[in-house]
């Protein structure tokens, strides 16, 4: 799920109370919900790079 969204639910969509308890700043928040960042299993990932589509062989 989105940062921001994992934020709303665990931390009642406090940037700042979310920051502290991981050990960042709350500029560090904002860039992960502007960049895109997704939590998966309590775990932050950062998009890296858009997959292309594959394509289609022997159709």
């Amino acid at each position: 799920m989105p940062v921001k969204d994992y934020i709303a639910i665990h931390y009642g969509g406090n940037q700042s109370l979310f920051a502290k308890a991981q050990g960042t700043n709350p500029q560090a928040v904002t860039r992960w919900i502007k960049e895109n960042f997704i939590v998966v299993r309590d775990v932050v990932y950062s998009p890296r790079r858009p997959l292309k589509s594959p394509e289609v062989r022997g159709m």
